[in-house]
């Protein structure tokens, strides 16, 4: 029976309206009334059913859209909502640029640099000033050159000193203290144009303020700024491949990208925040592995947790320690997740990972926490193919091949997930006319094996397309 009972919702279907409508009239008129397609009175009673129709269509969609598995758009966002989960919304790739230049030299926000590689582009988020707060890296230069004088450059807690002796040039002065800044484990340094100490950081992101001593000059200054793309998704930009001021600015030298571009993403799809929404259970509760993890992948821009749990009393297989958990997270910011294992571990429990970031208690002690941030494994991938039977191998049939193995990739390895080699085949045979006549597989170029590659627990199987080798026979 159509309508809403115990079993759910029933639409009644056009057929079933008319069906209906005839009995109807023939209870009325009289069984023998002509309610045929071709009578006066049936066409009259199907002049309103198809309206009708519709009516029970989209009751039956209001009723759908209560149900998280079948509620798209806004309604979904709704239902979701009362679990404490927004859509995640698009966003682009962010990036720290190293911006050097000379000294007192300000960049403004949206300035933009590109790459000469990928031709992206990224606009700065904030304005910098090359001053001596926070920089990483510098060029100083000895003004005179007096002998007894002490020529310093000092970055944090650190001096780095030369005594000018009998006879020295501002020359043996900036090397000198070249000199003495090379023997230090956080820092290199050369000469420039004779008589300018270069001075880089083998971290720069672990930024120094920075002085001088009477007696010599700052000519630049190297600093971090935050970057973003000109557009929303997951654009790639290696190391070091941002390298053009796009943006002209007096002063302002040159840009660098010294870590990759962590990936944006587009919107969050229906079926992508069904699967969150239903792993997300957990989060109102505390305490237990579930909760943790329903938490986490609350926090925005989270991609994958996973999380481990070490209840004996000595380290596991997976080198965890006694009585702490393992958390593994993919995206999402430091400083928010290590707030949210805060608020949903247990009490007197250890955490452990790669990455340590404190957090503040609600009476302000500072605790801190360790997760791990997931270690990418490279794969390579070797493969041969040619011209399948009867069929048409296209002109860039390379770059589909790539363009597949990269979509299933992202789609199908997850953290901890173990590369198996036949699963490779899937996404190249959905390339239209094209046969697979050999396949190599590794996690070193140029591949021989055809195992499937063992990931571990904290470590996440990567692909890029400079990885993949295709040969077209």
């Amino acid at each position: 029976m159509a309508g809403l009972s115990s079993e759910g919702f029933s639409v009644k279907r056009l057929s079933e309206i008319v069906t209906s409508r005839q009995e109807s009239a023939r209870n009325f008129f009289g069984t023998s009334a002509a309610v045929g397609v071709n009578d006066v009175l049936g066409r009259a009673l199907r002049i309103h059913s198809p309206a009708e129709a519709d009516l029970w269509e989209l009751a039956e969609a209001v009723y759908n859209s209560f149900n998280p598995a079948s509620a798209t758009g806004v309604q979904l966002d709704v239902i979701v909502s009362y679990g404490g989960l927004t859509r995640f919304e698009a966003a682009p790739s962010t990036v720290s640029l190293l911006v050097t230049g000379d000294y007192n030299t300000f960049i403004s926000s949206g300035s933009s640099v590109t790459s000469s590689f990928t031709s992206e582009q990224f606009d700065t988020t904030e304005a910098v000033t090359l001053n001596t707060t926070s920089v990483a890296g510098t060029t100083v230069e000895p003004l005179t050159a007096v002998e007894g004088q002490v020529y310093s450059i000092v970055l944090g807690a650190d001096t780095y000193s030369y005594t000018a002796l009998s006879g020295d040039t501002t020359t043996e002065v900036a090397e000198g203290i070249s000199t003495a800044v090379n023997n230090s484990q956080s820092y290199s340094a050369t000469t420039s144009d004779d008589t300018q100490v270069v001075v880089t950081f083998n971290d720069v992101f672990v930024p120094k303020a920075l002085s001088v001593s009477s007696g010599m000059t700052i000519r630049k200054v190297a600093k971090l700024v935050s970057a973003q793309a000109d557009e929303d998704g997951e654009i790639e930009q290696p190391i070091g491949t941002l390298d053009t001021i796009a943006s002209p600015t007096t002063g302002w030298d040159s840009v660098t990208n010294p870590e990759a571009a962590s990936l944006g993403r587009d919107q969050e799809t229906d079926e992508e925040l069904r699967v969150r929404f239903e792993n997300a259970k957990e989060a109102n509760a505390k305490g237990t592995l579930d909760s943790i993890y329903s938490n986490l992948l609350l926090v925005d821009g989270v991609e994958d947790v996973q999380v481990y749990e070490n209840t004996g009393n000595d380290t596991d297989s997976n080198g965890v320690p006694a009585h702490s958990i393992s958390v593994v997270i993919l995206g999402g910011n430091s400083q928010d997740i290590v707030d949210t294992i805060w608020l949903v571990k247990p009490a007197g429990i250890n955490t452990y990972g790669n990455t340590s970031v404190s957090t503040n208690d609600s009476q302000g002690i500072s605790h801190i926490i360790n997760f791990n941030r997931p270690v990418e494994i490279p794969i390579y991938i070797t493969m041969t193919v040619s011209q399948a039977e009867n069929e048409t191998i296209p002109s860039d049939i390379s770059d589909q091949i790539k363009t597949s193995l990269i979509e299933y990739f992202d789609a199908n390895f997850t953290v901890g997930t173990d590369v198996i080699y036949s699963r490779l085949f899937i996404p190249t045979q959905s390339v239209d006319g094209v046969q697979i006549d050999s396949l190599t597989l590794g996690s070193s170029a140029n591949p021989t094996g055809s195992s499937n590659i063992v990931i571990e627990y904290d470590e996440i199987a990567s692909l890029s397309s400079d990885n993949i080798n295709i040969t077209v026979s």
